[in-house]
């Protein structure tokens, strides 16, 4: 039995050749040496005088290998030993290629593993990336429909402000009234008031939209974290993803640092809103001491008044004629509306019914004069109640104010020690890769230093894997600088916000002296509280109103809510999905290899695109931003100039009234003098018909005393002229009265015509009012709203921070075990080395005992022709030769040639060898 060699299988070569030249053979074969001559009996090969002696020369051009060697005949025709010997041989031999097998087989596993890891994780960027875009789509989304509001909000402001300039110019005419002017000051601090009320709320308003827009950026910013902690294990899985992973890294961070510029910018017009708001609170309180010094002035007036009017009723006939003076101005003023004035021709009748109403309304109003000195009383009682509540209300804003301020320094806090552990870990994170690779540079030469020739085609692969290393490292130290610049620039921003908080700070001081100042102004505005009773009780009607439909609407968040609960649980099915996928995209990274330098080169330029587009979209919505706070400043003080006209237009009703009030008690005078002069007229009437009569009488029954009487009579008939004298003059004076009393009337419809078109004003102005609550209900529904989208965002903020603590331990496990493959790997590496080595030395020794048997067959062989072929001397030349193709080996008996003497020396020697199939 013939067997393979062993060094076919680890030595590319083709052929294997022998030489040997064979002379008869001789007793004394043994020993004679190869330097004697073709009859000395000696076999010889090549030129060596020693005994066995081995050559393996070998190539790495894949030449052929030579050997030669000296072959010491055997007398035995076959030789068991040397058969068993060749066939433990082969038997090792095959237990060596199994061995290869598999080691090749745990190889193809690795690697298949490193791929399903690379296909996940793509799967997973992907995924993450959309959801990333949605949200950026729903967030245009929700843009767009705020700006479309704002738009419809600028075009019903357009149309109040114009209404607002009319009237505006109305009043203007008006004005002229010296009386109505101190009512005017009084209606117009309660509109600067209430105006104040709304931009607290406006301000308000923009507080929540700014806190939610800061929940959004958080949560970006939280987004960001979770992807930069998945890249970060990602880098641990390929090292040639940590260059893409960290600009994305970089891009997100800068759009961090933009997002807190503005944020900080918006603070600061905050802060400067906020001063601006407080200096004109100081200027509107001290217009309110002087409103209440004119008023104190004009209830003095008024006191003064009604005891002249009291005392006399020629004093108030002259104010009649002055405001008869008076309302001639305003019926030349009052031209532009006598178009309308026959529509109003109708309610002359019902005044003059209520003139006779009013004489009884008097008794009323003395009664109602009582009442109103307990309810003085009852509002007393009021003021102080609301004094309380305005001082606890102050309390409570500052209290919210010093909470907010130590929950952004709590977060800032809490955002530095984030960042300062995630370098901690980042550069553990390099120290450890930078460690790991220098460990396997220095195995990789060792094991090169070790490795004979047979393993120069392992050494070219690893050339490149330390090329590929180097590449690496440069990477590394591109990205390590990047990531010192960006620290600097964190630090920077760190001192920065220090000092925004120290400003804060300082404002917050300063804002609470002023609270404190302004507590000792709030004491001097209690008279106008007492007019403003009434507006408090139509406002907590209207609060109960929104309570009612903020009740609804809380029970429509709660439907809400639960939808989005259903959302988180698709989103959870969603990541177990990704987590799959996440592992099929490991098995892809071995071919992105190839793809990454070429991606590499183009997603440069994108990124230089992106960041134009990114800088102009970012200068779009400070534009944006800034034409958004300005169309809110003219909103806010639209509402304050029409909140003004509405008190001034009430204070102009209720001065309407008084003189109404005064007109009807002026008729109700004259009508008494009237009263009283038809009266003495009759009298005297009756009195001179009965002295008539008797005069009479006197003259028929006493003609005697005619003579007498006639002295009495002519004295009579002048008293009687007189009469008449005084009857005339009463009859004139009776027309005169009649007169003014029809002048009266006119003015009286006149003023009822401009009452009536002022009702008409006020009743278009109530209802800008109530479509100015609605707009204010739907703010406060907008104020709920975002309070409860807060909430939500704040429950949201927690989960995503759970869910980050998860990753963060998910992540710490996977390095963990990542380590400890690396270590089992390596360890896995060096026993096959080990391995290797100790087989290349058992076969090293297995194939000189193979060569030693080799030629201990051969010598047989030849001497046993020798000895058939005794006593006729041939020369024999065999040339044999082994070829390897493809896993089989087979031996080709090129040529034989003999010089004999005897045929039977003519013979071929043909030994073929059977094939070993491993």
């Amino acid at each position: 039995m013939r067997a393979q060699s062993p060094t076919s299988k680890f030595i590319p070569t083709s052929t294997i050749t022998t030489t040997r030249l064979v002379s008869s053979p001789h007793s004394n074969i043994r020993d004679q040496r190869a330097d004697s001559s073709v009859n000395s009996r000696v076999t010889k090969i090549t030129t060596y005088q020693t005994r066995p002696k081995t050559t393996i020369t070998t190539t790495t051009t894949y030449r052929p290998v030579i050997e030669t060697r000296t072959v010491r005949l055997c007398t035995d025709k076959r030789c068991q030993g040397h058969e068993q010997h060749i066939e433990q041989l082969t038997q090792e031999n095959q237990q060596l290629h199994q061995r290869i097998f598999e080691l090749q087989q745990e190889i193809e596993q690795t690697s298949l593993c490193q791929r399903q890891h690379t296909n996940t994780y793509s799967c997973e960027i992907d995924n993450i990336r959309k959801l990333y875009e949605e949200s950026q789509i729903n967030h245009k989304s929700e843009i767009e429909y705020l700006t479309q509001e704002i738009t419809q909000y600028k075009t019903q402001f357009q149309h109040s402000d114009d209404q607002v300039k009319y009237l505006t110019q109305q009043l203007r005419k008006q004005s002229s009234n010296e009386n109505l002017e101190n009512q005017i000051t009084l209606l117009t601090t309660e509109m600067e008031r209430l105006n104040m009320i709304i931009l607290e709320k406006n301000n308000f308003v923009e507080q929540l939209t700014q806190k939610i827009n800061e929940l959004d950026s958080e949560l970006i910013n939280k987004e960001n974290i979770i992807e930069n902690q998945e890249s970060n294990s990602s880098k641990l899985r390929k090292q040639y993803q940590e260059a893409c992973n960290q600009v994305v890294l970089i891009r997100s961070e800068l759009d961090r640092q933009l997002e807190t510029i503005q944020q900080q910018e918006r603070n600061i017009f905050l802060l400067n809103q906020d001063k601006q708001a407080i200096e004109q609170y100081t200027f509107i309180l001290e217009q309110k001491e002087q409103q209440l010094q004119q008023l104190r002035s004009n209830i003095q007036l008024l006191e003064m008044r009604l005891q002249e009017q009291q005392t006399t009723i020629q004093a108030q006939y002259k104010e009649i004629d002055n405001l008869m003076l008076r309302l001639d101005s305003a019926n030349q003023q009052i031209d532009y509306y006598q178009t309308e004035s026959d529509e109003l021709q109708k309610y002359r009748n019902i005044l003059q019914n209520e003139l006779e109403m009013s004489k009884q309304e008097n008794v009323k109003l003395q009664d109602q004069i009582t009442k109103l000195k307990q309810q003085q009383t009852d509002l007393t009682k009021t003021i102080e109640k609301l004094k309380l509540d305005l001082n606890q209300q102050l309390s409570s804003i500052s209290q919210d104010f010093n909470f907010e301020l130590q929950s952004k320094n709590d977060e800032l806090e809490q955002n530095k020690s984030q960042y300062q552990l995630e370098l901690t870990v980042i550069t553990k994170k390099f120290q450890e890769e930078n460690y790991q690779l220098r460990i396997n540079n220095e195995d990789l030469q060792n094991e090169i230093n070790q490795l004979n020739n047979v393993n120069q085609i392992l050494q070219n692969t690893v050339d490149e894997k330390i090329n590929d290393i180097s590449n690496l490292k440069n990477q590394y130290t591109q990205l390590y600088s990047e990531y010192n610049t960006y620290k600097m620039k964190l630090q920077e921003e760190n001192h920065k916000l220090k000092l925004e908080i120290e400003d804060a700070l300082i404002t917050s001081n300063q804002l609470q002296q002023k609270k404190n100042s302004y507590e000792s102004t709030i004491m001097e505005l209690n008279l106008v509280i007492n007019q403003l009773q009434q507006q408090i009780t139509q406002q907590q009607n209207e609060l109960n109103s929104l309570k009612y439909k903020s009740g609804e609407e809380y029970s429509t968040l709660r439907i809400q809510i639960e939808q989005l609960d259903q959302n988180n649980i698709q989103l959870q099915t969603i990541r177990s999905r990704l987590q799959k996928d996440y592992e099929e995209k490991l098995n892809e990274l071995k071919d992105l290899q190839d793809k990454f330098n070429q991606y590499k080169q183009t997603t440069q330029q994108t990124i230089k695109d992106l960041e134009k587009k990114i800088y102009e979209y970012e200068e779009k919505l400070s534009l944006l931003s800034s034409e958004i706070q300005r169309m809110l400043f003219q909103i806010n003080q639209k509402n304050d100039i029409i909140q003004e006209q509405t008190t001034v237009l009430d204070e102009y009703q209720r001065e309407i009234k008084l003189l109404k009030q005064q007109l009807e008690e002026s008729q109700l005078q004259a009508e008494e003098q009237q009263k009283k002069l038809e009266l003495q007229m009759n009298e005297a009437l009756t009195q001179q018909r009965e002295k008539l009569f008797r005069f009479e009488s006197e003259n028929l029954s006493f003609k005697s005393f005619i003579e007498e009487q006639n002295h009495v009579i002519e004295t009579l008939s002048r008293q009687i002229d007189g009469m008449t004298g005084d009857l005339k003059y009463q009859q004139q004076l009776e027309e005169e009265l009649s007169k003014k009393n029809s002048f009266l009337t006119k003015q009286l419809t006149e003023l009822q015509s401009e009452n009536a078109e002022n009702q008409f004003k006020v009743e278009h102005l109530l209802v800008e009012n109530k479509s100015l609550k609605q707009e204010l209900e739907i703010r406060i529904d907008t104020e709920s709203e975002l309070k409860f989208k807060l909430d939500k965002l704040i429950e949201e903020l927690a989960k995503k921070q759970q869910q980050i603590n998860e990753f963060e331990q998910r992540i710490k496990e996977y390095e963990s075990n990542q380590s400890n493959e690396v270590v089992q790997f390596e360890e896995k590496i060096t026993y096959y080395q080990n391995e290797v080595e100790t087989w290349k030395k058992k076969f090293i020794v297995l194939n000189k005992d193979y060569h030693k048997t080799q030629e201990d067959l051969m010598m047989v062989q030849a001497e046993f022709d020798a000895f058939k072929q005794r006593g006729n001397p041939t020369v024999v030349r065999e040339s044999t030769s082994f070829e390897v193709r493809k896993s089989s080996l087979y031996k080709e008996n090129i040529s034989n040639t003999k010089s004999s003497q005897v045929s039977q020396s003519s013979q071929i020697i043909v030994k073929p060898l059977k094939e070993v199939n491993i």
